[in-house]
């Protein structure tokens, strides 16, 4: 845990705090370097007072630095730093950027984003970093790192941006709402959940016991969560799976995919179910080939052909609209999907 406070126009330190497993340390910055040291195992206080002539960065914050830096391939820089250690004499060392060059992040949320990778060296602790900093926002997306600690060898840590900020819907979720239509009710949705194979007969294959079924309110937030998820499939993207809380799951509790759910709320709900199944399929196969001879004579080779039964297994989404009218009700829906198979 820390806090550093640094010039908004330049990044110099003004001062910092760091609560380190090992101790608590406090930092001024100006002419000199101030503070106190304090030792979680002994107690001890140890006063900071340094001078020195050269300028430089506090160690804490020098990713801010780096994502200043006018990078291009082939880019090189040192960043002098300061970083205080309670066993030595303190002193402002480097990080040395190495190298600088082209790549792409692939981020789950917002595709690809063009990128320097910046590597470098910390002089002081001989650790190694990979920075990925984007090259039209500078946002850093992601961070490796190769720490090497006195007769533990490296140890190895990935940093990476959750993107906390990124926000695609324009209506807002209400978990409340949803869990009050799940819990607050005396209505019911009973029904089967099964796939429906064409165009064989007798073509209907059940969820297998145990399977979930899902239920959603049907609001303005899910229908732009539909929207939403469907423009990201067209651009590759991957799905965004629906927000805590506002989804309700039963289990298909028998042979004939049987669910239920109960305590609902009237209103408008969606249910669905991915459905595995298994189904059979008739192929033609070679079997051999003879020799076909006329007069003793070679006239060349029959080739023999026959027929083989398969199996094989497939997978189905089947969706269903349900409406609620009135407290009390039991709505009976057949929650089927229809999927070709041969």
């Amino acid at each position: 845990m820390g806090r550093q406070v640094m010039d908004a126009k330049t990044f110099r330190p003004i001062s910092g705090f760091l609560d380190r497993e090992r101790g608590a340390l406090m930092l001024s910055f100006g002419d000199t370097v101030k503070g106190e040291y304090v030792s979680k195992t002994t107690g001890e206080r140890t006063p900071v007072a340094q001078s020195f002539t050269s300028p430089f960065f506090a160690y804490e914050t020098y990713s801010y630095v780096l994502r200043a830096l006018p990078l291009r391939a082939g880019y090189r820089a040192i960043i002098p730093v300061y970083a205080y250690e309670a066993k030595e004499k303190s002193r402002p060392s480097n990080i040395v950027i190495q190298e600088v060059t082209d790549e792409v992040y692939l981020s789950k949320l917002t595709g690809e984003h063009p990128v320097w990778r910046v590597d470098v060296r910390e002089e002081h602790t001989a650790n190694r970093a990979q920075y990925l900093v984007d090259k039209a926002t500078r946002r850093l997306w992601q961070v490796d790192l190769t720490m090497y600690a006195e007769n533990s060898g490296a140890t190895f840590g990935k940093l990476i941006d959750l993107e906390l900020d990124f926000q695609p819907y324009q209506k807002q979720f209400d978990r409340e709402a949803a869990q009050t239509m799940f819990s607050a009710g005396t209505s019911t949705i009973k029904g089967r959940a099964s796939a429906y194979l064409m165009p064989s007969y007798n073509g209907r294959r059940y969820a297998q016991k145990g399977s979930p079924v899902f239920l959603i309110p049907d609001t303005p937030f899910y229908r732009e969560w539909v929207a939403v998820n469907e423009q990201r499939s067209q651009d590759n993207l991957a799905p965004l799976p629906f927000p805590e809380g506002g989804v309700k799951v039963a289990e298909v509790h028998d042979d004939k995919g049987g669910f239920e759910f109960t305590d609902l709320q009237p209103g408008k709900y969606v249910l669905t179910a991915d459905i595995t199944y298994q189904y059979g399929y008739s192929q033609t196969v070679q079997t051999g080939r003879s020799a076909v001879y006329y007069k003793n004579t070679y006239q060349g080779d029959a080739v023999h052909y026959g027929t083989v039964r398969r199996g094989a297994s497939g997978d189905a989404r089947a969706e269903a609209e349900v409406t609620i009218n009135r407290d009390g009700e039991t709505a009976e829906v057949k929650l089927t999907a229809r999927t070709w198979s041969w």
